[in-house]
């Protein structure tokens, strides 16, 4: 859990905040890929930018994913 923050840059503090998260959403499509790739990785549930731009998409994920 320490890892992360021997070399605290903007990537690693999120992975460390995803090790803790139930879901994600990015909320800007000038985010890096390697945060989307970190949670597939971990089987976080999430929405990329682009999904998260859909009608319903945030109801969608967190009752489809979160609650369950």
């Amino acid at each position: 859990m320490i890892e992360p923050l021997r070399n605290a840059d903007f990537e690693n503090l999120q992975h460390l905040s995803l090790n803790f998260s139930d879901g994600y959403v990015i909320a800007d499509q000038e985010t890096p890929k390697s945060i989307e790739n970190y949670s597939n990785y971990k089987q976080i549930p999430g929405l990329s930018f682009e999904e998260s731009q859909k009608d319903d998409a945030l109801v969608s994920l967190y009752t489809n994913h979160i609650l369950k």
